[in-house]
């Protein structure tokens, strides 16, 4: 199996739970990926979208108790936008802030299951995942306070990070994304070296579908494995509701890994956003979550997480 790439890298987890188009440009190609006619009838809303994913979701588990089949993109309603992640001027570390907690608020509770969450207030579930999977990246425990639940909370990983390989649930778009190709998870921002062509695959014999500037800084999704070019997303919002869309591939000889305090803007949703599966290949462990409240009284869990390609916790 190949290597999982740059994950466990990052200074912060938290630092990397939104994929998005950072101050770039991204315009329109002469020659566009054509889109299916079947698939090309009107969108549903980003809110109905979501929703169709949880229900994908929640069917796959009832035929397959294994989770091999996971639930990429989860977005909360309202605290995106309400915490100020929507904001024109909104920095990296305001987006990702808010997109920890509006994005992880609804699936928060599966992910770190009812015995934590009754414990715990829903934007501290965000809170607590968001440092689980920070743990799981770096390999290194740490101690986080919950304000709104009154608490502390210890997180730890129980056994050493492997190496998985599953489907993942995303978003793409249809007009510039003609393939999903199995990708090493990446999840990190990077900054382009130069001028570059957005391709509908990854090779050059793919239609080019936009263009990114120099110094444009992108979510990279992953790395599409056995081959040098990159699947890259950015942020959608629409209403009160955001998710991260796959938006096409350039070649990885064209990036350099980004910092973060960066200015950037917000994306409105095509009309040709479509949900997708892609295998990727992922880093998982047991995650040990114990919650200890004001009155001294200690709940502990353990979830079994994995680094998805918008960089976010998920269950495999």
């Amino acid at each position: 199996m190949s290597k999982l790439i740059r994950v466990g890298k990052s200074k912060s987890f938290s630092k990397s739970l939104t994929g998005v188009l950072v101050g770039a440009s991204l315009v329109a190609g002469s020659v566009a990926v054509p889109i299916n006619a079947a698939n090309a009838q009107q969108r549903s809303t980003l809110s109905d979208m979501i929703d169709e994913r949880n229900q994908k979701q929640i069917e796959h588990k009832k035929k397959n108790n294994t989770g091999s089949k996971i639930f990429g993109a989860v977005i909360g309603a309202g605290t995106f936008l309400l915490c100020g992640g929507g904001k024109k001027n909104a920095s990296l570390k305001t987006k990702v802030g808010c997109a920890a907690l509006g994005g992880l608020a609804g699936y928060a509770t599966y992910l770190i299951g009812k015995k934590i969450s009754k414990k715990v207030d829903e934007k501290d579930r965000a809170t607590l995942l968001s440092a689980a999977g920070d743990t799981l990246r770096s390999g290194e425990p740490q101690t986080i306070n919950l304000p709104n639940s009154n608490a502390t909370a210890s997180v730890s990983l129980k056994k050493d990070a492997v190496i998985k390989e599953a489907d993942v649930e995303v978003l793409y778009d249809q007009r510039t994304v003609a393939t999903l190709d199995r990708i090493e998870v990446v999840a990190e921002p990077y900054r382009l070296k130069s001028g570059t062509n957005l391709r509908a695959g990854p090779s050059t014999d793919h239609k080019i579908t936009g263009k990114l500037k120099k110094n444009d800084v992108i979510f990279v999704s992953g790395k599409v494995a056995d081959q040098p070019w990159m699947l890259v997303s950015k942020q959608i919002v629409e209403g009160s509701d955001s998710a991260q869309m796959n938006m096409g591939y350039i070649h990885k000889d064209q990036l350099l890994l980004s910092e973060y305090d960066v200015q950037f803007a917000s994306n409105a949703v095509p009309s040709t956003v479509a949900n997708g599966t892609i295998r990727a290949v992922l880093k998982c462990a047991p995650v040990n979550m114990h919650v200890r409240d004001q009155n001294g009284k200690t709940t502990k869990g353990n979830s079994y997480l994995c680094v998805g390609p918008e960089g976010l916790p998920i269950s495999a």
